[in-house]
């Protein structure tokens, strides 16, 4: 990890907690289908703004969960280029 985010100029977090905390301004989700509501819920929790693969979740519950977690939080939620909130 370290390696690639000298090449891209990015910083590596030892854990998701400690870039929660951090002053990073968004987070893009690239994990299994599956983990995605889970993944997604905790930035838009903290503040950030969050890109997430698609399809966002498995479910419309889930969908509609990081939907309003992200209008709570004021922070953008986008899904593959398109917008799943603002």
């Amino acid at each position: 990890a370290e390696a690639l985010a000298t090449t891209v100029s990015a910083t590596v977090y030892p854990s998701s907690e400690t870039l929660l905390f951090s002053d990073v301004d968004a987070v893009i989700v690239a994990v299994p289908t599956p983990q995605h509501h889970a993944i997604a819920l905790a930035p838009l929790n903290a503040g950030k703004n969050v890109f997430c693969e698609k399809p966002l979740t498995l479910s419309l519950a889930d969908c509609d969960s990081l939907i309003q977690a992200s209008h709570a939080a004021r922070q953008g939620l986008r899904c593959a280029g398109r917008a799943a909130a603002c």
